[in-house]
């Protein structure tokens, strides 16, 4: 799932066309910085990768991006 923070649609159709996200799993947040989603987690910055479980509750809240080496260590890590 991708949630963008973008302020303008435009901008926000620009980069799911260059980073070619799904359009089916793609989100934009109106007052993303004032949600309670984002001050709970400590979003400040983007991008930011969450790692959540089946159950929905975040595994880790800095997770690799998903072209890091680093993020299929820690999902071998738990299976």
């Amino acid at each position: 799932v991708s949630i963008s923070s973008d302020k303008q649609s435009a901008a926000w159709r620009e980069a799911m066309s260059r980073f070619t996200l799904p359009t089916n799993w793609s989100y934009r947040m109106l007052q993303a910085e004032k949600t309670a989603f984002f001050q709970k987690n400590g979003v400040k910055t983007i991008p930011r990768y969450l790692l959540m479980g089946k159950d929905g509750k975040i595994l880790y809240r800095e997770a690799p991006s998903p072209s890091d080496p680093a993020l299929k260590k820690l999902l071998d890590s738990l299976l």
